[in-house]
């Protein structure tokens, strides 16, 4: 684990923090209203931390004292219940953020399923921000919208749909956050990155593990889905496995 922050030097520079400068997110995260010079001021009060695959980032319980926006990697949200299995409720990607409500306790815990970078801002300094950078406010506000809108749909997704419906949602929501286009492929192919292992796939949709085998030979015998390696799909058509995301209502 690797801690960027350090102190302002005597005389201030234009030029970014140097894990401001490949971040792929700054755009859209809560600096991106901050000139150079004044990112360079506000590293002061924050940090970037790097963990490595399997690192336990937080725990359920844990108090909420800053925000975190994870810039590079994928985490993996889950409870450990009463009979100590483990339930994955979610999985986050560049842009994300954890612990949007101040005060709080983290209702999960947080571990890294690949390399991973995130930034952390303390409450204190986000105050700072909102009164000097109404964007970031309003940023912050629309992820808390955005984190409640990925839990109705997580419920939905349990509650509602068919164990094919299922798994094409996760694809397609992946694709939307993730992929990326795929040249030669068709004007709709998109290659899409799992970086999870399938069996937690399999967890956060509900499903036996042999249940996800089965669906993703459907998938693939559909010509929905084609691997490309283990971790990496290709949809030849981003459209049409939409299309089979719908609820089947009867």
């Amino acid at each position: 684990m690797v801690d960027y922050s350090y102190p302002l030097s005597s005389g201030e520079s234009e030029e970014l923090p140097v894990f401001c400068q490949t971040c792929q997110v700054k755009g859209t995260s809560v600096c991106a209203d901050l000139s150079s010079r004044e990112i360079t001021k506000l590293q002061a009060r924050m940090s970037s931390t790097d963990y490595s695959k399997g690192d336990t980032i937080s725990h359920q319980g844990d108090e909420v004292t800053n925000l975190r926006v994870i810039t590079h990697g994928t985490l993996k949200l889950y409870k450990v219940l009463e009979d100590g299995r483990q339930q994955i409720t979610g999985f986050t990607h560049p842009g994300d953020f954890l612990g949007v409500a101040p005060g709080s306790t983290l209702q999960v815990n947080v571990e890294a399923l690949t390399e991973v970078r995130v930034c952390v801002f303390p409450h204190a300094t986000l105050a700072h921000l909102s009164n000097t950078y109404p964007g970031s406010t309003k940023r912050l506000v629309e992820k808390a919208n955005t984190e409640l809108t990925k839990a109705y749909d997580h419920m939905l997704l349990l509650g509602q749909k068919t164990v094919h419906e299922r798994v094409a949602s996760f694809f397609t929501a992946l694709a939307d956050q993730t992929g990326k286009p795929a040249p030669g492929e068709g004007p709709d192919a998109w290659f899409v990155p799992l970086p999870m292992p399938r069996r937690d796939i399999a967890d956060y949709l509900a499903l036996r593990s042999e249940t996800l085998s089965r669906v993703l030979k459907d998938l693939r015998s559909d010509g929905l889905i084609r691997d490309v390696t283990r971790q990496k799909l290709l949809v030849p058509s981003l459209a049409e496995l939409r299309s089979h995301t719908l609820l089947e209502i009867d």
